[in-house]
């Protein structure tokens, strides 16, 4: 019986910034061992597509909200772990309580579920990109054939997805 050994070496770009690629995949971690769980009830609540997986909603988490901070505020007015404003919650039927962990989860899956039920994104660059920009100029970005997965958002979320 003969034995062949495969040695392979993965290289990692680093965006310029070494330390947020290591200080984001410890925060992937923790959010892997904090969040799971409530991703996947939201998940099973909001019927997600099964393209929407769990790593991909902790990767986004970690990007949108490091360090895992779910009292975050941002310059925009979005809250908590997923980043979601308290106006894209209220048209979800979610009031209140963003700060919430799960709370915020539940609003987050369910608006990226409705990304992709209302316009028709099929692939997590493609939703992702419309988390970021908005569902609109996602659109028009897809449109001019820029290639979204060379986004430097959705390039941070790939290196996470990695896990």
């Amino acid at each position: 019986m003969k034995y062949v050994i495969i040695l392979a070496i993965v290289m990692i770009p680093t965006f310029g910034n070494a330390n947020w690629d290591e200080s984001a995949h410890v925060q992937y971690v923790v959010a892997d061992f904090k969040y799971r769980t409530s991703i996947e009830k939201a998940c099973v609540r909001w019927k997600c597509p099964t393209f929407l997986t769990t790593n991909f909603f902790l990767a986004l988490m970690v990007v949108e909200n490091q360090p895992l901070n779910p009292r975050a505020v941002s310059s925009s007015g979005a809250v908590g772990l997923m980043q979601i404003k308290p106006s894209t919650a209220g048209d979800l039927g979610i009031s209140g309580g963003l700060t919430n962990e799960y709370t915020n989860i539940l609003s987050g899956v369910g608006y990226l579920t409705s990304l992709v039920k209302r316009y028709k994104f099929r692939t997590l660059d493609s939703v992702a990109l419309a988390y970021k920009e908005g569902p609109t100029a996602a659109r028009r970005i897809m449109r001019t054939k820029f290639n979204i997965s060379s986004h430097p958002y959705n390039r941070r979320l790939a290196l996470l997805r990695l896990q």
